[in-house]
């Protein structure tokens, strides 16, 4: 059963309105395609969060015209996912998404469909995830039209399945992950039903690259505990975080809590570090799981480098290079994980060396140094950096005790 509300029923602040900057581009598509006989409406997230009181993001426009004809309508279009029904329309600095209304046909690969078939409105949000997800706004006619009853789900605090939830789930197995993130960055409860069809349901077929979105979404949200206890509950924690897996159920139950100490706007890698930590993760299994999936450059980096800087390693008397080094490369992403693990005796430790302002030794050997030694091209990076070791460990004090060691190293006298 379809309902229909005005707008200022049900938005209590409308950002800026329809033509300001945040709707303004997306307004512009749906006048043009109304212009050009079509029904044109606002859908997905931005109107999910204009309902709340949220922040909206990118505004999506839906609409009876196949992508042909959204090509015909506007000069400028990116058929980025034309075979789907989808064509991008840059208006004034913004990429405006437009979907034609549609029904998808068979997915194949847990993911996308083969196709789709025209539909009208309500056949097109039927097959949405989710009913707050469901949600029209026909800037037009300032209407608010609910197919699905997702707005009284939405004042419910609930997050529920378009239909039957395991068939939401065997189309596209991502949207578990995603049903977890809503729940916890919004603060609703999972429908029963839907919440049951997530416990246990296979992963397989999400590739690497769309766990680690929705890993570092959700670990990169304040709601971030919910999300990690909403994520152990349903044993989804094996196919997101493999290394992590073999942990036993009380070690893994310690992670959610540390996640809460964290501040909300902690670095995701912090958070998946933590677990990390909690679970005991070998730094081998570690290094090999970040070489293996798609983690950028910078976060593969910073995520070895927190697991290897562990409390008892940094505490160490033998590793007094580690601490130094832990303090200048790693800074306050290492105070932020001891305090979530709630390390104090390794915070004492950090605050101290901090506080003492030593962030690096002086160099005490050059490459040229290294050179007048006999030494090129990578062997004096190795050098410099095996002396400024021993330099923390304060093995070497001294330029003379330096190159004495550097002349004892390649059996050279430096010049």
């Amino acid at each position: 059963m379809t309902d229909r509300y005005p707008v200022d029923e049900v938005v209590t602040d409308r950002q800026g309105g329809w033509a300001g900057p945040r709707f303004g581009p997306a307004l512009g598509v749906v006048r043009t395609l109304v212009s050009g006989g079509h029904r044109a409406v606002f859908v997905g997230g931005a109107v999910r969060d204009l309902l709340l009181g949220r922040p909206v993001g990118d505004v999506d426009v839906a609409t009876d015209a196949g992508p042909d004809r959204v090509e015909e309508l506007f000069d400028k279009t990116v058929a980025v996912g034309k075979q789907f029904g989808v064509i991008v329309v840059p208006v004034g600095g913004q990429e405006v998404e437009v979907a034609t209304f549609r029904q998808d046909r068979n997915y194949l690969d847990c993911r996308r469909p083969e196709g789709y078939v025209p539909a009208d409105e309500a056949g097109d949000v039927s097959r949405r995830d989710f009913t707050i997800n469901t949600l029209v706004i026909d800037p037009l006619a300032d209407e608010l039209v609910d197919h699905e009853g997702g707005l009284a789900d939405l004042r419910a605090g609930l997050v529920r399945c378009v239909g039957e939830p395991a068939r939401r789930f065997g189309e596209d197995h991502l949207r578990v992950l995603r049903g977890l993130r809503f729940a916890a960055r919004l603060g609703f409860r999972l429908e029963e039903a839907t919440f049951a069809a997530m416990r246990g349901h296979p992963l397989g077929g999400v590739s690497p690259e769309r766990i680690l979105d929705e890993l570092r979404k959700g670990l990169a949200d304040p709601g971030r505990r919910r999300w990690g206890e909403l994520l152990l509950e349903i044993d989804a924690l094996p196919a997101c975080v493999p290394p992590a897996a073999p942990a036993d159920a009380a070690r893994r139950a310690a992670w959610p809590p540390a996640l809460g100490r964290l501040p909300a706007n902690a670095p995701w890698t912090v958070a998946l570090a933590a677990l990390a930590v909690v679970a005991g993760v070998e730094p081998a299994s570690w290094r090999a799981w970040t070489e293996d999936w798609p983690f950028n450059r910078a976060d593969r980096k910073r995520l070895r480098a927190l697991l290897e800087e562990t409390p008892a390693g940094y505490l160490a008397a033998r590793e007094a290079r580690r601490r130094e080094l832990a303090v200048t490369k790693l800074g306050d992403d290492l105070t932020l994980l001891w305090e979530a693990l709630e390390e104090a005796e390794a915070l004492a430790a950090l605050a101290e060396r901090r506080a003492a302002g030593r962030t690096s030794p002086e160099r005490l050997l050059s490459g040229e140094d290294c050179r007048a030694a006999g030494l090129a091209g990578p062997a004096i990076g190795a050098a410099l950096t095996e002396c400024t070791a021993l330099q923390w460990e304060e093995t070497i004090l001294t330029r003379d005790e330096a190159l004495a060691w550097l002349a004892d190293r390649t059996d050279k006298t430096p010049g």
